[in-house]
């Protein structure tokens, strides 16, 4: 899947499509902080309907274009803050992959440079809309486990599996040497109800 992405969205470079394996056919999707679409895009020829949403309209845009030029009808992109959503919407999977630095970033963008506010909001939120049997993707730093299996259990949220995202192509590798990420390694942790 090639994406076109805008210079002020956040690039993929940890293979984040891989997200399309934990995700069961036929679902509605929501996928929150969507930057490039990445994620989104990846399920969207398996799933019923997928909602793509971030703060960032720029992030917006890219998601539209890419959703456009890939031809994917069933995709909803807007902006929205996952904060503000309220209960009401039910989504067989949810689909997150935050930002890995914790920095605080001042202004109106305040904490979504940082995973710490994403994913209170995020697993906060999760219980009202995810289906009784839906579950909740989170794409992370592989050193993440303990504080998300915190989060979790805290909202009632059982980790169900982990699974590692460490292969990538050549050209992955060359976006993670240029971006300094050499090394990183990423996980999948897949969320149910508890």
């Amino acid at each position: 899947m090639q994406l076109r992405v805008a210079p002020s969205v956040y690039k993929p470079i940890q293979n984040e499509a891989r997200v399309a394996a934990l995700v069961p056919d036929g679902l509605r999707v929501l996928d929150v902080g969507c930057g490039s679409g990445v994620m989104g895009l990846a399920v969207a020829g398996q799933s019923r309907r997928v909602l793509a949403i971030d703060v960032n309209p720029a992030a917006v845009r890219c998601t539209r274009e890419n959703a456009k030029r890939l031809g994917h009808a069933n995709i909803e992109v807007r902006v929205a803050d996952v904060r503000a959503m309220v209960g009401g919407a039910s989504f067989g999977a949810i689909l997150c992959s935050p930002p890995f630095g914790e920095t605080d970033v001042p202004g109106a963008q305040q904490n979504w440079a940082s995973a710490a506010g994403v994913l209170e909001a995020l697993f906060a939120g999760a219980p009202r809309w995810l289906a009784p049997d839906g579950r909740l993707i989170v794409h992370h730093l592989a050193s993440a486990r303990a504080r998300l299996e915190r989060l979790g259990a805290a909202r009632g949220l059982a980790l169900r599996a982990v699974v590692p995202n460490h292969r990538k192509s050549a050209r992955l590798h060359a976006l993670a040497w240029l971006y300094l990420q050499m090394g990183l390694r990423t996980a999948f942790y897949v969320f149910e109800r508890g």
